[in-house]
């Protein structure tokens, strides 16, 4: 992505995400991507994440060469608690941001399908001028296809679809996880010439080659099997029940 010889442009960046979990900071694009090959070339790389925790305060860690502040989000099944930790959160997410963009000059400021730290961001943005990325790795409009059991989360959906559209509009640069999710967002108006597909991928040294499919159905027993591998949630909106489906009624 970016030029490794030593006069190249070294970039300051910023990175807002969400679900940090200890031993897993984030989707293979942000672990390898501004985890290690970006940091290993000199670029300086801070995280902003939320985290599932009581703790009162912002917690700051080490990834390899990245400064992480874990910001306490914690998860209820109270709505009043979870509005109470919503606005917690965020006013505690942007007073952060607004230090720390105060401070430093960062050359990218760049969120990861946040709707709401997005907008903290396209705020600041007027004050400071700076450029705003964001990752759009996940269809928030997704939501409007599954029945939702309580309808206020119906409604805030459709509150952050309608968000979303401003987002991209105002976004200097739009990373869609896919070639199809690019086309998808043309259609709607995005214009190519500020988006640029980040996909998903993996780091080459994670696996083996050294075992083939026979070698690993023998080991497990599997050899009458067919078998389907998954990495992935086991969110109901991936419809996995259709993929096992599919594997029960297979037939050779």
């Amino acid at each position: 992505m970016y030029s490794t010889e030593s006069n190249s442009t070294k970039l300051n960046i910023c990175l807002l995400l969400s679900n940090y979990t200890l031993g897993n900071p984030a989707r293979p694009e942000i672990t390898e991507i501004y985890g290690n090959y970006l940091p290993l070339r000199g670029h300086k790389i801070i995280w902003i994440s939320s985290v599932d925790s009581n703790l009162r305060k912002i917690n700051r860690e080490k990834f390899n060469d990245v400064e992480i502040y874990l910001i306490p989000h914690p998860s209820s099944h109270s709505l009043m608690k979870k509005m109470v930790s919503f606005i917690r959160y965020y006013t505690s997410q942007y007073l952060l941001v607004s230090k720390l963009v105060k401070n430093k000059n960062y050359d990218i400021i760049q969120v990861r399908n946040d709707i709401f730290s997005s907008l903290i961001v396209l705020f600041l943005k007027k004050k400071y001028n700076f450029p705003f990325v964001f990752q759009y790795s996940f269809p928030i409009e997704t939501c409007k296809h599954n029945k939702v059991e309580k309808q206020y989360i119906h409604y805030f959906c459709k509150i952050q679809i309608f968000l979303q559209k401003y987002i991209l509009k105002k976004a200097d640069l739009v990373f869609p996880i896919s070639k199809c999710m690019e086309m998808k967002l043309i259609k709607e108006g995005i214009p190519k010439s500020k988006m640029m597909p980040l996909p998903m991928g993996v780091n080459p040294k994670w696996l083996s080659f050294k075992e083939n499919a026979l070698n690993i159905k023998e080991k497990y027993n599997l050899r009458d099997y067919h078998v389907l591998l998954y990495i992935g949630t086991m969110d109901k909106l991936r419809s996995l029940d259709n993929n096992i489906y599919y594997v029960k009624n297979f037939k050779k």
